[in-house]
């Protein structure tokens, strides 16, 4: 799981960035639709999307949830209630990491050999 707390003050993203997540419902068309023609922004979406595939994101965030339906991620209202709905799916103790500008950085987990 993962939770993603932005402002959003510019809001969603790019309009493209947003075309790409209102159109594919799975990374699959996306990745082949950017071999086919790479857009910039449009990448973005692929790799929200792949996230979704291995977790569920949470986004707390001033956007209107309604704006938020069908692009990947569910709406929270609160961080309080993203860590509520994470403690009670993963237990009281998850493995937990934090990312200070985020945006800025592209996490990479290694699969473990064991």
């Amino acid at each position: 799981m993962a939770i993603i707390v932005a402002e959003c003050r510019d809001g969603i993203g790019p309009s493209n960035f947003v075309t790409w997540l209102q159109r594919y419902d799975h990374s699959k068309g996306m990745e082949s639709q950017l071999r086919r023609r790479f857009e910039f922004g449009a990448h973005k979406a692929y790799f929200l999307a792949r996230l979704t595939e291995k977790a569920e994101v949470l986004l707390v965030s001033a956007i209107a949830p309604r704006s938020l339906q069908g692009l990947f991620v569910k709406p929270m209202p609160s961080i309080a209630e993203a860590l509520r709905q994470a403690y009670a799916r993963l237990g009281p103790t998850p493995r937990t990491y934090v990312l200070p500008q985020g945006g800025l950085v592209f996490p990479w987990v290694r699969e473990s050999d064991g």
